[in-house]
């Protein structure tokens, strides 16, 4: 793999390698789903040493967040739309990316999405949602 910096319209280069020694390069475009609030949650952990799911504010460099009880569920569900709505805004990109284009959406979160959850974005990407 090859990351690349600069102006072409994806982020690196993947070699692969078959067993009969045949490569193919497929370019990978990297998108997450980084957003204001999540930047400044993790400004307030690196600044603090703490930080929670509550309602955040921003003083000049200072950053906190409020302690708040958060529905799992409904934060899961905004993670997966985030993803799909990420994935979905590359490939309206024009020009389009060609076939040999591989879209990437990074999706971190502080704790492990359940596998239904899983399933359920898998199923929507394979449908074209």
């Amino acid at each position: 793999m090859q990351c690349l910096t600069g102006n072409q319209p994806y982020d690196a280069l993947l070699d692969l390698t078959n067993f009969l020694g045949e490569t193919k390069s497929i370019k990978v475009e990297v998108t997450t789903i980084e957003n204001e609030n999540s930047t400044m949650r993790r400004q307030a952990l690196s600044r603090s040493g703490f930080w929670s799911t509550g309602p955040m504010k921003k003083a000049g460099r200072d950053v906190t967040c409020a302690v708040e009880m958060e529905d799992v569920e409904e934060k899961n569900d905004e993670c997966v739309e985030l993803a799909l709505t990420r994935a979905a805004d590359k490939l309206r990109k024009q020009p389009p990316y060609g076939p040999e284009t591989a879209i990437l959406v990074y999706l971190e979160t502080y704790r492990p999405l359940p596998i239904r959850v899983r399933a359920e974005l898998n199923s929507s990407l394979q449908q074209g949602k």
